[in-house]
């Protein structure tokens, strides 16, 4: 039971988050994580069938997008991808209609 517990900690440990002060570094990790978000939406097709919305940090650099475009195109087959900043998105959703 000691060994799960010890084997547990070191595989917490090598898991690394994809983001660096929320700007992507690390591509592997985003693949990993598309894959495990893809499966858990019950996603299991070769290509996915809908255009694919993510959200940015205010001013990330295009080579970090550029990037993920070229996994989600190449790897996924996704159809379109669209990029958007959260708080832009928060705001349109709550402001008063004009």
């Amino acid at each position: 039971a000691g060994d799960q517990v010890l084997c547990k900690d070191i595989v917490k440990s090598s898991v690394r988050s994809p983001f660096e002060r929320d700007i992507l570094q690390h591509f592997d990790s985003l693949e990993t994580l598309l894959d495990y978000s893809l499966l858990r939406l019950g996603i299991n097709t070769q290509s996915l069938n809908h255009p694919v919305l993510l959200t940015e940090a205010l001013c990330n650099p295009n080579q970090c997008r550029q990037r993920t475009s070229e996994i989600l195109f190449e790897g996924y087959g996704a159809p379109k991808v669209c990029y958007a900043v959260d708080s832009l998105l928060a705001y349109r959703h709550t402001a008063p209609p004009p």
